[in-house]
């Protein structure tokens, strides 16, 4: 396995580039956000350290957890976000660094950069993606029982609903640029 180059940004060493460019990116829609802030033990899925804490970002009204990922989560990579967002009241997203578009795996800072605000509504909900709500009680498989959709379906649509005001479109495609455009070679910082 190819480990990833640690990189610094505004002070924090950043795990990956991704990660790094994904702070550039917070921070060219004006997001407040914190790096790592606290580690968890939690109780089913053990220990945890969470990439942001986003406590604002656009017309959200809510802070929520954000964590970066080159690719697709892993099911265990979702039931520990899942469970950290049961036990702090606090909803939480994937933030996916490559998708497939027209059937090859290519950046999502590039397909947001070079698209315009119509056709990227559709991608941004594919970049911050595997959102999860703020349940009362931590259950691990959403996708089968329908009494978890009677129950809990309306608070997994309003988390949604709130991620996707979050990501609204305007100003999406220069914060892709400034983060495609960032410099971490030889000690620069962004």
């Amino acid at each position: 396995m190819i480990k990833p180059i640690d990189t610094q940004y505004k002070g924090y060493k950043f795990r990956s580039r991704l990660e790094a460019r994904v702070a550039v990116f917070l921070d060219a829609v004006q997001a407040s956000w914190e790096y790592e802030i606290e580690g968890y033990t939690l109780p089913i899925n053990g220990r945890y350290l969470p990439d942001f804490f986003v406590t604002s970002f656009r017309k959200c009204e809510k802070p929520f957890w954000l964590e970066v990922k080159a690719t697709k989560p892993t099911t265990a990579e979702i039931n520990k976000l899942r469970e950290l967002c049961v036990l702090t009241k606090t909803a939480g997203a994937f933030f996916i660094g490559s998708t497939n578009f027209h059937k090859q795996q290519v950046s999502t800072f590039s397909v947001m950069a070079q698209h315009d605000e119509e056709y990227l509504g559709w991608h941004v909900s594919e970049a911050f993606t595997y959102m999860q709500a703020p349940l009362d009680t931590y259950i691990e498989d959403v996708s089968a029982p329908k009494n978890f959709w009677d129950k809990y379906g309306e608070d997994m649509i309003t988390c949604y609903d709130m991620f996707m005001r979050c990501a609204d479109c305007r100003n999406l495609k220069p914060a892709a640029v400034a983060a495609l455009s960032a410099r971490f070679e030889f000690g620069e910082s962004g």
